[in-house]
Formats: structure tokens, sequence, C-alpha cells
């Protein structure tokens, strides 16, 4: 792993359109954010799941008499093997019982598919440490079940994708403000997908360079990439009898570790490394147009938990 911190005299400025770009729009964090999307219509029915509330009744319950005060149906609704379709809403069964050893009287709410009528006794299970933690037997404590809290598997999938995207991308940024800069010289050049028949290498590619460090030593970077340049698409198509002129890039390595090092052309086609030790090409406005559609699905997060 690169370190983050290192005292370098050769720290360059870096492009906010890369720092936004990073963090809203790197490789494969599009694909982040649609997942993430998804989570949007879960998290409301993942609050009120049975998994939410799984840990009220771990311990040992005890179980007593329940009088039903009424049924209201929900916005919830699940398949039902009764044609019948009043029978596939979850209804809202309201009760009071009196936990055993009490006089106090405790209101509890149990859903299902179907209402029931006022004054139907039931059977409650409840936890006697925390009496108000109950659930009648034979239904659930909350209006979705186990099954809709699973689909949080894709918006965590998301997230995991995410995190790491911009992990790597800040890893990637410290080498542009870090990083020395040497010449690669275009070595091999191979289709990302070994299984491809196709002849031309497609919309992405596995590429190999040769450097030369500050201090003499020759490296090899070796990068998946889909910035595919024509160059080397050219150097693919010629094969191996015609490779005198091997196109070059830009490579940026860490002083202490040569073998940590980035492809310039791999952040952005545009982007490049002048004179100056500046870089030019990339426009603050990419970096505004990649936080469009993870601001919007940030947005949607906030709105669902406020009105939950």
């Amino acid at each position: 792993m690169v370190p983050f911190r290192m005292s370098s005299p050769t720290a360059r400025s870096v492009p906010l359109a890369l720092y936004l770009r990073a963090v809203f729009g790197g490789k494969n964090i599009f694909a982040a954010w649609l997942l993430l999307a998804v989570g949007i219509f879960l998290v409301e029915p993942a609050v009120h799941s049975e998994l939410a509330v799984v840990w009220k009744f771990l311990g040992p319950l005890a179980t007593t008499r329940a009088i039903v005060t009424g049924s209201t149906a929900t916005d919830a609704s699940e398949d039902s093997d009764d044609t019948d379709s009043e029978y596939s809403t979850v209804y809202a069964i309201r009760y009071t019982y009196t936990p055993e050893g009490s006089t106090q009287r405790i209101t509890g709410t149990s859903y299902q598919r179907g209402g029931m009528e006022p004054n139907t006794e039931m059977t409650v299970e409840y936890d006697p440490a925390h009496p108000q933690n109950s659930c009648l037997f034979g239904m659930r404590a909350e209006k979705y079940g186990i099954v809709i809290a699973l689909a949080l598997f894709f918006p965590l999938l998301g997230l995991y994708i995410l995190l790491s995207g911009i992990i790597r991308d800040l890893r990637a940024l410290f080498l542009l403000r870090h990083g020395l800069s040497a010449a690669g010289i275009l070595a091999a050049v191979e289709k990302a997908d070994e299984d491809d028949k196709e002849e031309d290498i497609g919309t992405s590619c596995r590429v190999t360079f040769q450097f030369m460090t500050a201090q003499g030593k020759s490296q090899t970077l070796t990068a998946d990439t889909m910035n595919v340049k024509e160059s080397w698409v050219a150097f693919y198509k010629a094969g191996k009898a015609s490779r005198q002129v091997r196109p070059q890039e830009t490579i940026l390595y860490h002083p202490a570790q040569p073998n940590a090092a980035l492809l310039l052309s791999d952040v952005d086609l545009r982007l490049e490394l002048n004179d100056k030790g500046q870089f030019t090409g990339v426009s603050l406005s990419s970096g505004v147009a990649a936080m469009i559609f993870p601001l919007i699905i940030l947005l949607g997060y906030g709105w669902v938990i406020y009105h939950l």
C-alpha cells in the first residue's frame, strides 16, 4: 500500500476536478452509485422489517392472552396463494395485554396478511425483561419480512465498490501530487478479456510499459485501462513483426516504491503534465458533472431518512 503522507519537494497542484471525480465519478464508481440508488427504495422497508427488531426476541419469551382492538391495512403487500387480493395486503393488528405478575395494560402491534375482528383473543409472546417488546403468535413484529431487508445486499455492495474506488483513486491522487515522472515505453498490449475472440481490442485493454527511475533502475508497469489510445490499437494490430516505433506515455511513480506507479492517461486521456510540472487538459466542469448523479442519490437518501 502506498503511504499517503510523504515529504517531497516535487509536490504539485492537482486540479480540483480530479478530486471531485475521485469521490463522485471514478472508475466503477458510477455502477456503485446505481446500486446505491436502489437502496433509496429499501431504506424504509429495511427499517420496518423483522431483521431490524430480531434482537428484541433473542432471549426467553413469556406468553399470555391478548385482545385484538382493531386492524388497519398498510401500504405493504405480499404474494398470497389465495386468489382474493384482500389477503395480499399486510394489516397492522393492534392489541392489548397484561404481562404476568403486572397490572399494567400494554398495547402492541403485529402484522399479517388480512385483518382481524376486534375482541378476538390471541396469544402474545413478549420479553419478560422488556414487556413492551411483543408479537402475536404466528405473526411478525414489523410490517415487512426479513426478505426485504436482505435486498439491502445490493446497496451495501454499491457502498463497498464506492469506498474501494475512492481509496484507489485517492492513492492515484497521491501519485499525481507527489509522484516522480518518467517516460514509459509501450512494451505490450493485450485484451483485458482473454476469452474475447474479436480481433480488435475493444473498449478496454491491458498495457505494459517499461520506464527508468531517477536512480537508473528499470521498472515495469502493467495496467488495465478503459482509456484506450489509437496508438495502442495500432501497436496491437501491427503485431510483433513491425514494432520499431513504440508509443510513449507519462508515468508517475512513488520515489521510495517505484513499483507503485500510475499511467497518466489512465486517469484521463486529456490529462497532460507540462514542463513546469503542471497538469493541463482537465476542466473543472468535468468534476462538477461527475457530482450531479451522486448528489441526486444523496438527496434521495436524505429525503427518505427525514421522513422515516
